[in-house]
């Protein structure tokens, strides 16, 4: 999972995990963003029993993060979260990391903070 020290440049300190889930299915899902300085894409693994369901949880230090989905090559924005228009016209998500730890789906109204295993993402 991304977030060790010496991948992130950070210590593990401090560090939340955020859950971000694809909920619009794809055969091959990938996410990455400033956390992964926009360069490697981390796989997205499908939620058992829900084959268009696609989550990963990365351990991110607290502050504003901007992301992207790879859906089948293309790059994709969840437009039901909070999105800012980067550098170019590009289109980023974004998510504010602090305690406690966060559900990032569509299906969660407000988009609140929530305990990871109180959450159902099948629709």
């Amino acid at each position: 999972m991304f977030g060790s020290g010496s991948s992130t440049g950070h210590d593990n300190s401090g560090v939340i995990p955020v859950r971000f889930v694809w909920p619009y299915g794809g055969g091959e899902v990938s996410i990455f963003g400033t956390f992964t300085r926009w360069i490697d894409l981390l796989p997205m693994s499908p939620v058992e029993g829900c084959p268009n369901v696609f989550q990963i949880v990365v351990s991110l230090v607290p502050g504003l993060h901007q992301f992207k989905f790879r859906v089948d090559g293309q790059w994709r924005v969840d437009e039901q979260l909070s999105f800012v228009d980067g550098p170019y016209g590009v289109v980023n998500t974004v998510v504010l990391t602090k305690d406690p730890p966060q559900i990032l789906n569509s299906e969660t109204p407000g988009r609140s903070n929530m305990e990871l295993d109180d959450v159902s993402v099948c629709p």
